[in-house]
């Protein structure tokens, strides 16, 4: 479940949700992902693509918040975006790169002095790092399998590995990174995993209607 863009708009005087016409749609889509007048949703002419899977902070528009909310995030959700809000003093649009990512903690196990990570869910394509706990780069064997939505099963190991010892193991794509930490002792192998996110924030402002964005990145964790 993602926010597809926090897009808040501004107006000189109080708004009634009922004066304010927001429409969501993707750039290439025949019909719209979302639209909202009078009061009320419009989806008469929405996209069977995005039926069932986006809705409005419709308690938040007279505040200024046009966001939309959308569900079960996939990866043919990657486009632009666009979001046109008309209200009695005027009006904008707003334009958002939608880019979708799968990512996942590594689990690790050890065994004949092989220390192997296993990422069940990444998208788009990683690439995959080990350093010992000098920091030094290690050599690694990693392979990748496809499921038939895209996403990546990631098999990673480093062999020669010692007890007790610590190895750092970072799965990265262009908008995930996951730096995992493997702790091993004669008892086993445990680990943690720190993620960060690439997102650009920008602001945008309209004529008349000043429009907002604040989030131009979505990502999504499938399980």
């Amino acid at each position: 479940m993602s926010k597809l863009g926090q897009i808040i708009f501004r107006s000189e005087e109080p708004l009634k949700p009922s004066e304010v016409s927001i429409t969501w749609e993707k750039e290439g889509l025949s019909g719209v992902v979302y639209k909202y007048r009078d009061g009320f949703a419009d989806l008469d002419g929405q996209s069977r693509l995005f039926q069932g899977r986006t809705q409005l902070f419709t308690e938040a528009i007279a505040s200024g918040n046009a966001s939309l909310l959308l569900r079960s995030v996939r990866t043919l959700d990657s486009g632009t975006y666009s979001c046109t809000v008309q209200a009695p003093n005027g009006g904008g649009s707003v334009t958002i790169h939608l880019k979708t990512a799968a990512f996942s903690a590594p689990v690790f196990t050890n065994k004949e002095d092989i220390l192997t990570a296993e990422a069940p869910r990444w998208f788009p394509k990683p690439d995959v790092m080990w350093h010992d706990h000098n920091g030094n780069i290690m050599n690694a064997s990693t392979n990748f399998s496809r499921n038939s939505a895209g996403i990546f099963y990631v098999v990673s190991a480093v062999q020669s590995v010692t007890i007790p010892n610590s190895y750092s193991c970072t799965i990265r794509n262009n908008l995930v990174v996951a730096v995992a930490d493997a702790t091993i002792t004669e008892s086993g192998v445990s680990g943690r995993t720190f993620f960060t996110f690439s997102a650009a924030p920008v602001i945008l402002t309209f004529t008349h209607l000043k429009m907002m964005t604040t989030v131009l990145l979505a990502i999504y964790y499938m399980i």
